[in-house]
């Protein structure tokens, strides 16, 4: 069974009044407890059902389509940068003295960020009184290559929402982030000090950016022996109990199992699909469907920490609806009507019962990921239970072509990041 490290509130006092020769760049990495956030542990967590949770971010999706204006590239990505589809936190700490956030865990986010104290913030960040905290200067390359000058002189960066109505802006700066007795010095992140629309739940610290773009935080990832990375979640995600759930940066990531090719491309990571079985069934979708042909076009398949859903092209989806649903009528289940993705009357336990084949994932040369009833099937609040693969054109038509692998389709796996050979490592845990 592999060694986790728990992290609390009185360990990062311990550090605080460490002397900071103990707190140092470490070659061997470190591994840390991804929190699930309705989990008690999680300071800002609020009592609710995660069906309730799943249905309000189905209803606002397409308000989370957002473009980053932060770098050269314009990318738009699916992201919850309000906080509202995350769902596991790292626990770290930034600055010195050391201040305790809960930063989101994202795949996707190219930018590392933080809640200016302005914000009601239980554990606030208090920029300008760590002791190394250094604001980005106008004249850096950093700045030009990030973000813009303001009229007062300070280098900042701006996102905009794809809806129109939500503009947040930050100013960039670096400090030291710390990780239990290791620490990564100038991390680059931004600040968020003003916003129009809603910043999500009120406690909400900000998000951990392991996106490929630069600033994002594999780039400070040599400090931490080696530039890849793993994560880990247990047992479904509906569930608020992981102990085992974590996130290993630097030399310690494990990168084992089956691999596939990573392109690194844009702001995320893609990987080749190359069919879909359900059973022993191959079903026949043309793999052309989730070809790269680039980044205007919105094509191709990427993986993602910070969606909960699989999302296919919607030529791939209706042929996955249709298998599905001839093995669901061969066992009795009622399809939902006016539903937006395949629902079904019902609970995922009867679905169990009833020896429903496994759905894989096959990606380019042998690795794949096996989706069993917990992975394929989400309870509703209503007796009635829905597939975690959604049609891409949820999102709209910009990104109907565009396929993402979510959480929903990665847990009970160890993902490995592995970022100087290009290559993503799937391997099923029985922890």
């Amino acid at each position: 069974m592999a060694t986790t490290l728990y992290f609390s509130l009185s360990a990062f006092l311990f550090l605080l009044s460490s002397a900071d020769a103990n707190v140092k760049p470490i070659r061997g990495g470190v591994t840390l407890q991804l929190i699930h956030r309705f989990s008690p542990n999680l300071p800002f967590h609020k009592t609710d059902s995660f069906q309730n949770f799943l249905e309000r971010n189905d209803e606002h999706f397409i308000k989370r389509l957002a473009t980053f204006h932060c770098e050269s590239i314009d990318v738009q990505l699916i992201t919850a940068t309000s906080g509202q589809e995350h769902l596991f936190f790292v626990n770290l700490s930034i600055g010195e003295p050391p201040v305790t956030q809960y930063l989101a865990m994202d795949t996707g986010s190219h930018l590392t960020w933080v809640m200016a104290d302005a914000f009601k913030r239980e554990f606030k960040y208090p920029p300008g009184r760590s002791s190394t905290q250094r604001n980005i200067t106008c004249r850096s390359d950093a700045c030009k290559k990030l973000g813009y000058c303001n009229s007062i002189g300070n280098c900042m960066c701006q996102t905009r929402y794809g809806d129109g109505q939500h503009k947040l802006e930050s100013y960039l700066t670096y400090d030291r982030f710390v990780f239990q007795n290791a620490s990564a010095h100038k991390v680059i992140m931004g600040i968020f000090c003003n916003g129009t629309g809603l910043l999500g739940e009120e406690n909400f610290y900000g998000i951990l950016g392991l996106s490929p773009p630069y600033p994002s935080f594999v780039h400070w990832l040599h400090d931490l022996g080696a530039k890849k990375f793993s994560y880990y979640i247990n047992g479904v995600v509906t569930d608020s109990f992981h102990p085992y759930a974590r996130l290993t940066l630097g030399d310690k990531a494990d990168i084992r199992g089956k691999t596939t090719p990573l392109r690194i491309d844009g702001a995320h990571y893609r990987i080749s699909l190359e069919s879909i079985s359900l059973g022993r069934k191959k079903l026949d979708i043309d793999p052309k469907l989730f070809a790269q042909k680039g980044i205007e076009g919105g094509t191709g398949v990427i993986i993602d920490s910070g969606s909960i859903k699989t999302y296919l092209r919607d030529e791939a989806y209706n042929i996955l609806c249709l298998a599905v649903g001839d093995e669901m009528v061969t066992r009795g289940f009622k399809q939902r009507p006016n539903t937006r993705n395949l629902c079904y009357y019902g609970i995922v336990e009867e679905v169990k019962r009833s020896d429903f084949p496994i759905l894989s994932f096959n990606f380019a040369e042998g690795a794949s990921l096996l989706l069993d009833e917990d992975d394929l099937f989400i309870d509703s609040v209503l007796n009635y239970f829905c597939m975690t693969v959604m049609p891409s054109s949820t999102h709209g038509p910009t990104l109907k072509k565009l396929s993402i692998i979510g959480l929903t389709a990665q847990q009970d796996y160890i993902m490995g990041y592995d970022l100087e050979n290009q290559q993503l490592a799937m391997k099923l845990s029985d922890i």
